[in-house]
């Protein structure tokens, strides 16, 4: 069996589009070892809500959450390389850049130097690692909660998402 080959840059990529919120996301990334990780549906809906609700931002609700969902991919991967991500939201690439930025609080590597934006094309194994997991042929590396999303965007701060869903808050 051939082993995978390791290409130079990490590629990052989406499968089903967080704004969408009546199917699961999934973001993998992949560089010869692979991780995916998955959003809920019902999480996404949760989420959407809660920007809606405390924030009157339904929009940056879809550039914070894929930024803490790639940040959540770096943390576990730990890329010596540089990563390309996807072009999900054209025009939005220094925004989902800052945000991956601000959620580093290690700061164990220079995430402003190794980020990039670009095309993952269909042949890339991030987004057929992305598509299987979206598919459910295959299982996400790690499944995504609302807690978890709501530590990384809003550390330090008291969220109140318990009033929207009456789940326990940050």
């Amino acid at each position: 069996m051939k082993t995978p080959k390791i290409k130079h840059t990490y590629e990052i990529d989406q499968s089903g589009k967080l704004e969408y919120t009546s199917h699961d996301t999934v973001l993998a990334i992949s560089n010869g070892k692979s991780f995916s990780v998955a959003l809920k549906a019902a999480d996404k809906r949760l989420l959407q809500k809660m920007y809606r609700k405390l924030f009157n931002k339904n929009r940056q609700f879809v550039y914070e959450v894929f930024s803490a969902l790639v940040y959540i991919l770096l943390h576990q991967v730990k890329p010596n390389n540089q990563v390309t991500i996807d072009k999900e939201y054209p025009g939005k690439e220094a925004l989902i850049k800052l945000h991956v930025i601000e959620y580093d609080k290690s700061k164990q590597k220079d995430l402003k130097e190794i980020i990039n934006f670009g095309l993952v094309g269909k042949k890339s194994p991030a987004h057929k690692l992305g598509y299987l997991t979206f598919k459910k042929q295959k299982k996400p590396d790690k499944i995504i909660s609302v807690e978890e999303i709501v530590k990384i965007i809003f550390p330090s701060k008291k969220t109140g998402y318990s009033s929207i869903s009456g789940t326990k808050g940050s």
